[in-house]
């Protein structure tokens, strides 16, 4: 836990395997190295790849969306670019905030370590 106005510490959470807790995708499983993040849910039966740049210790940016299993209309654009800021770290995992430059959406998330 983060005291106010005080920096999350980004490095526990920059690599790992994470599951999604929040409503809108709720079960699905990140698995993240320093270059590649891979998204997975099964319950909607998607999968993706992504290439991953760290901007900063806290932000990187997900690139090159590729489709591996789903309908296509889940597929990104060339371009399309995803940031990712962290906003808290804990010992369950972390919290953040995406936003894109394919929309104008503010999406808060919640992730917690998954074994």
């Amino acid at each position: 836990m983060q005291a106010r106005g005080q920096t999350p510490v980004c490095r526990s959470v920059r690599t790992g395997a994470f599951v999604v807790d929040d409503s809108l995708a709720s079960g699905t499983v990140i698995r993240r190295t320093e270059t590649v993040q891979t998204e997975i849910n099964e319950e909607l039966g998607l999968e993706f790849h992504y290439k991953v740049r760290w901007l900063d210790p806290c932000t990187y940016q997900l690139h090159h969306k590729k489709l591996v299993r789903g309908p296509e209309r889940f597929a990104g654009k060339k371009g399309n670019v995803l940031t990712v800021h962290i906003t808290n770290t804990s010992a369950t995992g972390y919290q953040a905030v995406a936003t894109s430059n394919y929309s104008t959406l503010v999406l808060p998330v919640k992730l917690k370590f998954y074994q």
